[in-house]
């Protein structure tokens, strides 16, 4: 009730959420720009958590673009009705008590600079809690009381999986894969259930009531962003997902898919056929610069050692042994986005590359854990490192851990690799375009490119191994194709807003340019008009060259 009534406060002295966009302020000379009327389309920008300021604060912006080009836009809403969703999760060195609190204190926040924000554009917002009877809530409350967790976890309505996206929130809110443990898992899984079908039912309502042409939808998967695009899809309606990009100011659009499904299943002719002479050197340029991160999103300061020769020295590695670098995933992020392997998960891969490799003494194999493991928001409760000694207490010196925390340049220990072996990170893209030869062990991005060896089972992995070390990089062809592709991945399908100013170590990591008017009425912003075009024409979302 005091966080509210603070709010309330607040909304007396025109209060401003601080980074977010003041559409007040970039919208006041409107009416000296003329802005040419491309659709009547009726367009749901479903954001829901509005306390996503990375989130809110680009689809604030396409929302006001879409509108000044004739769509009739409505932004949607969690008021502060959810139990539990995208934005909540557990807190490490909190009591469970302070936890939940802090949680229920981010509810009202999250609310406040989604609705905050989008009432400065003038444009429709409707919340999701006005679209549930008392009698449909009564309901709800009634089959979260008699459904078990077990069966929660493979609840579906309608052919939509409601327990696929459970799951994935619970590995979100926990930062862990294998949550079983965890003492508050039975009030937290109801919780997401409750949320799940309260999302679900004020949804379905929504679609019914409103002729939507097109749902935007941040993410594509989660409570309640997952739920969101599995009825769109279910009723026929066209929606978009999208993420963001490494690039600084770039994002990935997908129509009807994630994005990581939408570019495994991406016709070769989209980038076989790139003039390999124009970009080359663009993406060479790209790929040296990912060593310091010069051209990506900085969220944050890092220091990075790039003394490769020297680390590996102090770890005592037998150098007249050829090395093969491994590259992990944060447990639970890659067991949501790379579900369709020959392995069970990431972490089966893991252990079962090590146990191969403590019989390959012939070998050095350099385990580099992925760093984002300590440096992201949500820190990974489930370490590599960790479950790989819990397994393997006592490896032998032919296997190495680089742990997550370690500041050593992941690019300059692969560098001196044999061969790349990776599930699901962006490295099997990057290191194909470096002329590597990459064993693909998870649902990569290059799947089905022929850029990376593709076992399609466990023998035939193992069988790629026992070829190892190979005795040549990647041929001339395969590794002109790999530049193109990574071409197309960086520059292409993450397409960079240059109505976007740049924004180092806040989040969102930029600001909307303050002539935000006069980029759009004179179409100098290329690929902002590429998006919304293909927002509203289900074109495809490539950048201009």
């Amino acid at each position: 009730m005091l966080l509210k009534f603070k709010y309330f406060i607040k909304s007396l002295i025109n209060y401003h959420p601080k980074s977010m966009p003041n559409w007040m302020k970039l919208l006041k000379k409107k009416h000296l720009f003329f802005f040419k009327k491309e659709t009547s389309k009726n367009i749901l920008i479903a954001t829901l958590s509005g306390g996503h300021r990375l989130a809110t604060s680009l689809e604030s912006l396409l929302g006001v673009a879409l509108s000044l080009k004739g769509a009739k836009v409505t932004f949607l809403l969690c008021d502060n009705y959810l139990p539990s969703c995208i934005m909540k999760t557990l807190r490490e060195n909190v009591s469970l008590a302070d936890n939940n609190k802090i949680n229920e204190e981010l509810c009202q926040s999250c609310f406040n600079t989604g609705k905050t924000t989008f009432q400065k554009t003038k444009l429709d917002i409707i919340y999701l809690s006005k679209f549930l009877s008392s009698e449909e809530i009564i309901k709800i409350k009634d089959t979260v009381s008699k459904t078990s967790i077990d069966q929660i976890m493979k609840f579906k309505i309608e052919g939509i999986d409601v327990g696929e996206q459970i799951h994935a929130s619970l590995c979100r809110y926990y930062a862990m894969e294998n949550y079983s443990a965890e003492t508050d898992l039975k009030k937290i899984t109801k919780d997401y259930f409750f949320s799940a079908l309260l999302s679900y039912k004020s949804f379905l309502n929504i679609i019914n009531l409103n002729k939507f042409d097109i749902i935007l939808s941040n993410h594509g998967f989660y409570i309640p962003q997952g739920i969101v695009t599995k009825l769109a899809e279910k009723n026929k309606i066209d929606f978009v997902t999208w993420t963001s990009g490494a690039r600084k100011n770039t994002f990935i659009f997908s129509h009807n898919k994630t994005y990581n499904k939408d570019i495994v299943d991406e016709n070769v002719n989209e980038w076989k056929n790139t003039n390999f002479e124009k970009i080359e050197t663009k993406i060479d340029d790209y790929l040296n610069s990912k060593v310091i991160g010069s051209e990506d999103y900085i969220y944050q300061k890092n220091n990075i050692d790039l003394d490769a020769k020297k680390y590996l020295q102090s770890k005592n590695i037998d150098h007249s042994k050829l090395m093969v670098g491994m590259t992990t995933n944060v447990i639970w992020d890659a067991q949501l986005h790379y579900d369709n392997t020959i392995f069970k998960n990431m972490m089966d891969w893991v252990f079962k590359t090590v146990s191969y490799f403590i019989n390959r003494s012939d070998l050095n194999l350099i385990i580099r854990v992925h760093p984002t493991e300590v440096k992201a928001d949500r820190p990974a409760r489930e370490k590599v490192k960790n479950e790989i000694l819990k397994v393997f207490p006592n490896l032998p010196k032919n296997i190495i851990i680089i742990d997550s925390s370690e500041i050593i340049s992941t690019y300059k220990i692969l560098d001196e690799c044999n061969a790349i072996l990776t599930y699901g990170t962006k490295m099997d893209i990057e290191y194909s375009a470096r002329g590597f030869p990459v064993i693909a062990a998870g649902e990569a991005l290059t799947k089905n490119k022929n850029l990376v060896f593709e076992p399609k089972d466990i023998e035939e992995y193992y069988l790629l191994l026992d070829k190892l070390p190979f005795t040549n990089k990647l041929d001339k062809k395969t590794h002109i194709n790999a530049k193109k592709f990574a071409h197309h991945y960086f520059f292409r399908r993450s397409i960079k807003i240059g109505t976007l100013l740049e924004k180092k170590y806040t989040f969102p990591p930029f600001d909307i340019d303050a002539n935000f008017l006069d980029i759009l009425s004179n179409g100098k912003d290329q690929n902002l008009d590429v998006i919304c075009r293909a927002i509203l024409n289900k074109k495809k979302f490539i950048a201009e060259r």
